[in-house]
C-alpha cells in the first residue's frame, strides 16, 4: 500500500528544475506526436552504470513531463501535479514510442545523459482524461475528512466535526488537515475542516454530517500520534472510507509508523505526515475508481476496409484511428483479399458512433473515406480518392 510521496514543497523546485532540463524541439515525427529532448543527471556512488541508469529515467521522465506541459495548463499541472507524478510520470516508458542518447558526459560525480524522444500525444491524453486531470471540479468527488485525532495514548480523541455550537476555536489537527492536502492534489474535492455555523449539525456521526454536506465519501477513524517506544515514538491509524450514496464501506486500512533516528529525517518529517503519505494515495485511488472513474463498458465489433491498393494505405488508415479516435483499440488485424482488409476493434463505451462521426467524410492524405453501418456490431469503410461528395 506504500506510495512514492511527492511533497507540496518540492513541487516548485521540481517545475524549475524541469524547465531546465527539458526543452522541446519542432515537432519532427507524424502528426500527433511530440518530439522532446531533455537531460536527466545521475550520481556516481558505487556503479556507474547505475548512474546512468538514474540519469536516464529522469531524462525520459523529464520528456514526459514537458509533454504533459504542452496539454495541461499550468495551474492545472500545479494543483495535480502529485497524481500526475504518480499515474504517469512513475512510468514514462509506457507512454514514449521512441528515444535515442543524443549525448552524456560524466563530471565531478555526476552523469549526464540527454535524449531525443518522440511521444504520442493522443494516448497521453487518453491517460490524463482516465485520472480526471481534465474533469470539471463539478463533477469531482467530495470528501470530507473527519478523523478523531489524538497527540498520545493519554489524551482524549478531538473531533473537530462536532465543536459546540457557536465555537470559535478550532485546533490544528495535522494528520487531518495532511491528508485532505494529499487528497486535494489527487483529484478530489476536499470539503474545509472548518464548519461555520450554519453548517453544524446535531450530534457527531462523520457520515451523517457527509452527507448532509453533499460529501461523495467520508473517510472517519482515529489516529494517535504520539506512542512512546524507548527513545523514539510512533502513530497508528485505523480508517474506514465509507460511501455517503448507499455502496457502503469503500475500504479500510490499520497503519503504523516509526520515527526514524532524529539525523535520518528529511526536513520536514512529522508523524502525521508519515502516516498520511502511507495511506493517502490509496484513498485517493479507491474513491476515485468508485464514483469518477469506473471503467466504461466496451464492445467488440468488425471494420472492414475496401479500396486499398497497397500496405502503405493500410498503415495510414491504422495510424488515422489510433491518433484521431482514442476509443478505438485494435484488437486484431486480418488481410481478407487484395484491396480489404478486416480489422476486430474495441470501442470504449459500447458504442460505434464516434468511429462514423469520425471516418465520415474525414480526409487522409488525399482520401477520403465512404463509411456504411451494415449492422451494430459492423462497419464497412471505403477509402475513397479525393473528396468524397454525396450524389
Amino acid at each position: 500500500m506504500r506510495a512514492k510521496p511527492y511533497a507540496y514543497r518540492w513541487l516548485a523546485g521540481l517545475i524549475l528544475a524541469v524547465s531546465v532540463l527539458a526543452a522541446s524541439v519542432p515537432a519532427a515525427g507524424g502528426p500527433g506526436e511530440l518530439k522532446v529532448v531533455a537531460s536527466g543527471v545521475g550520481h556516481i556512488l558505487k556503479d556507474p552504470r547505475e548512474a546512468r541508469s538514474s540519469a536516464l529515467r529522469e531524462a525520459l521522465r523529464a520528456a514526459l513531463e514537458h509533454a504533459v506541459g504542452r496539454l495541461v495548463l499550468a495551474k492545472t499541472l500545479g494543483r495535480f501535479y502529485p497524481l500526475v507524478a504518480e499515474e504517469l510520470l512513475l512510468n514514462p516508458d509506457s507512454y514514449i514510442s521512441g528515444y535515442g542518447v543524443v549525448s552524456e558526459s560524466e563530471t565531478e560525480g555526476l552523469i549526464r545523459v540527454t535524449v531525443s524522444t518522440i511521444i504520442p500525444l493522443a494516448p497521453l491524453r487518453e491517460a490524463l482524461e482516465k485520472v480526471g486531470v481534465f474533469t470539471p471540479e463539478a463533477r469531482r468527488p467530495r470528501v470530507l475528512v473527519a478523523v478523531a485525532e489524538r497527540n498520545d495514548e493519554e489524551a482524549a480523541f478531538v473531533k473537530w466535526w462536532s465543536s459546540p455550537a457557536g465555537s470559535s476555536k478550532f485546533q490544528s489537527l495535522p494528520f487531518n488537515e495532511r491528508l485532505a492536502a494529499m487528497l486535494a492534489g489527487r483529484g478530489l474535492v476536499v470539503i474545509p475542516l472548518r464548519l461555520d455555523r450554519k453548517s453544524r449539525f446535531e450530534g457527531d456521526d462523520p457520515i451523517e454530517i457527509a452527507r448532509a454536506l453533499g460529501a461523495t465519501a467520508a473517510v472517519t477513524g482515529e489516529v494517535t500520534l504520539g506512542i512512546r517506544e524507548g527513545s523514539s515514538h510512533a502513530g497508528t491509524a485505523n480508517l474506514k472510507v465509507v460511501s455517503t450514496q448507499g455502496e457502503g464501506l469503500i475500504m479500510s486500512a490499520n497503519i503504523s509508523e516509526e520515527s526514524p533516528p532524529e539525523e535520518q529525517r528529511p526536513p520536514g518529517w512529522s508523524i502525521a505526515r508519515a502516516l498520511a503519505q502511507r495511506i493517502g494515495p490509496a484513498i485517493a485511488k479507491r474513491i476515485r475508481e468508485g464514483f469518477l472513474f469506473a471503467k466504461p463498458s466496451t464492445k467488440l465489433f468488425t471494420l472492414g476496409i475496401t479500396g486499398l491498393n497497397s500496405l502503405k494505405q493500410y498503415q495510414m488508415v491504422k495510424s488515422f484511428l489510433r491518433e484521431e479516435i482514442p476509443q478505438v483499440k485494435i484488437v486484431k488485424e486480418k488481410t481478407v483479399g487484395p484491396g480489404r482488409a478486416l480489422m476486430v476493434v474495441e470501442a470504449v463505451g459500447g458504442q460505434a458512433p464516434a468511429i462514423l462521426e469520425t471516418l465520415a467524410n474525414a480526409r487522409v492524405n488525399g482520401y477520403t473515406f465512404r463509411v456504411k453501418e451494415v449492422s451494430p456490431n459492423v462497419l464497412e469503410v471505403e477509402l475513397v480518392p479525393g473528396p468524397y461528395r454525396v450524389d
